[in-house]
């Protein structure tokens, strides 16, 4: 199996299951909804709203430039760091994304202090990831030192998301995000 089929794979059951867990706290927890957003505001949460719309777009066109465009076995970040380590970078990212949803919940159903924390540190090792995750972007390379096909537009595409991960999620909510 290739690393390009390995990342696709990564991307398609963590994709699905960051979905289902979403999916799973809205039907499950249909009373709850309006809790999650904390004290964030109706303007607010349509801004939000449309982050996360143009980040899930700029995660979509990353995805591909990474599957599709980038040979796994030529392209590198850092100084020394490889395609494997974007397939790592990638997995930590949907899987703590996968966990935001029921902590959350079970943070706005329990008000316990360490499930809130929990959340809130959830959405930031999401944020670190998106950071390193850009960071590997602006840094790749081919080892021939090749220009990278789209490499611009994939730096764009991911700080759309790294917006979203870093300021929306990690700062505003988890400030806003207080159940009593």
């Amino acid at each position: 199996m290739t690393d390009n089929t390995i990342f696709f794979l990564v991307n398609l059951i963590g994709g699905l299951l960051v979905l289902t867990s979403y999916v799973w706290g809205i039907v499950n927890f249909p009373f709850h909804r309006n809790l999650l957003w904390g004290d964030i505001s109706s303007n607010l949460k349509k801004i939000i709203i449309s982050s996360m719309v143009t980040g899930a777009i700029g995660y979509l066109f990353t995805f591909i430039w990474f599957w599709k465009i980038i040979d796994s076995n030529s392209y590198y970040f850092g100084s020394n760091f490889g395609y494997n380590q974007i397939i790592l970078l990638y997995s930590i990212f949907l899987g703590v994304s996968t966990l935001w949803m029921p902590f959350a919940i079970k943070s706005v159903i329990s008000k316990n202090i360490i499930h809130i924390y929990s959340v809130k540190l959830i959405l930031l090792a999401a944020a670190i990831a998106s950071i390193i995750i850009l960071y590997s972007i602006m840094t790749s390379q081919y080892f021939q030192n090749e220009l990278i096909p789209y490499k611009k537009l994939a730096i764009f595409s991911w700080i759309l998301l790294s917006i979203h991960t870093i300021i929306f999620d990690s700062i505003i909510w988890s400030r806003k995000f207080n159940p009593k």
